[in-house]
């Protein structure tokens, strides 16, 4: 069973799952306006969703 001082520490995950589920799910719901924006094809704004991870890592590396 579990107690009140389980579901005490088990909130904060809770909470960051569930920004995560809306971060991701208006990134979705974002995503073909942006590419009507951009002016890009579905190639070319993988390639940009691609290389943001790798700008990042690149980024931390060098600071």
């Amino acid at each position: 069973m579990i107690s009140r001082s389980d579901l005490a520490h088990a909130r904060p995950a809770i909470a960051a799952f569930a920004a995560m589920g809306v971060l991701w799910g208006t990134f979705a719901a974002v995503l073909p306006d942006l590419k009507t924006m951009l002016g890009v094809d579905e190639s070319q704004l993988g390639l940009l969703i691609f290389c943001t991870p790798i700008a990042a890592i690149s980024a931390m590396l060098v600071a």
